[in-house]
């Protein structure tokens, strides 16, 4: 467990029952958050200049850190990696940018930040979205754009279930941002 330094009232816990809890210590009648974690948690612990991220270990035999938005905990932002065995400790050096790691390696590591892997730099990213006058938008690989519109026009067939016309052909327009 571990206090944030930047709001002292706001605590992380983290156990093996694949929980990360945020208190509010002013109100512990129930935490504010409750994080389902893929697997078992080491430790937690909060970066000690900026009041959101929080250091993640885990039992799930990655070896790594893993560091989270604690307001987006869907993914991680930066991996630390490099151990052979369950990350245990983590300290950090805020003037020089560091965050040195302990592992059941016998190990220590010392990452500058600028080497952290950063898993959504790795992903696909697609986006999609629909408005109600029939147009369908979605993005791809690095700000590809297309818009499909649905030709209202076609009137060839119709829903039985409400005699409307169905839209049986799309218009794809592509551009790029």
């Amino acid at each position: 467990m571990d206090f944030n330094s930047l709001r002292p009232n706001i605590l992380a816990t983290g156990s093996i029952d694949k929980q990360i809890k945020i208190w509010d210590i002013n109100s512990m009648e129930k935490e504010l958050y409750r994080i389902k974690y893929l697997s078992g948690v080491g430790f937690v612990k909060w970066k000690p200049n900026d009041a959101d991220k929080i250091f993640v270990s885990s039992y799930s035999g990655d070896n790594s850190l893993s560091i989270y938005d604690s307001r987006k905990i869907h993914y991680p932002l930066e991996l630390l990696r490099g151990h052979k065995d369950v990350v245990t400790a983590c300290v950090f050096d805020a003037e020089k940018n560091y965050v040195v790691t302990a592992s059941k390696d016998g190990y220590i590591i010392c990452h500058p930040s600028e080497t952290s892997y950063q898993p959504m730099d790795h992903c696909n990213k697609y986006g999609l979205a629909f408005d109600l006058d029939s147009t369908v938008a979605f993005t791809f690989n690095k700000g590809s754009r297309q818009r499909a519109e649905a030709n209202t026009n076609t009137n060839t067939n119709t829903n039985t279930n409400t005699n409307k016309p169905v839209k049986n052909s799309i218009n794809v327009v592509s551009s790029n941002l």
